[in-house]
């Protein structure tokens, strides 16, 4: 599945819409999410993910840093230490680092494993 095709956003913009962001507001937290995926200003994210860890726009941070060609170590540490399976998977598909691969097989979370078991080559 391709993801919808990037809308220009400023930052200005973005940070005001994280801002006065409702998270019980599901399609609001889409909307600004998929903002964040097109989004390059990485001083925002890294600032989003410093004020909460557990931010469920972590997820389109990890597919901000998709579409980036040398990921920011930074943010990966971050989404690397996120509470959620999902995030941390993303992580681990970004770095690719057989080390932390072969250390997720271990995880009770299938997503996690599926990841691994991708960046070990096995799937």
């Amino acid at each position: 599945m391709t993801p919808p095709a990037c809308k220009d956003v400023s930052s200005a913009k973005l940070q005001e819409a994280i801002g006065s962001l409702r998270l019980d507001h599901f399609d609001a937290v889409l909307e600004v999410g998929e903002a964040l995926r097109c989004s390059t200003d990485w001083t925002l994210m890294r600032e989003l993910l410093e004020r909460d860890a557990a931010t469920p726009l972590a997820l389109w941070i990890g597919f901000a840093l998709q579409r980036n060609a040398s990921p920011d170590e930074n943010l990966l540490a971050r989404l690397d230490a996120h509470p959620s399976c999902e995030v941390r998977a993303v992580a681990l598909e970004l770095r690719g680092s057989r080390e932390a691969a072969q250390k997720a097989l271990e995880s009770s979370c299938w997503r996690l494993r599926a990841a691994a078991e991708a960046v070990l080559g096995r799937r």
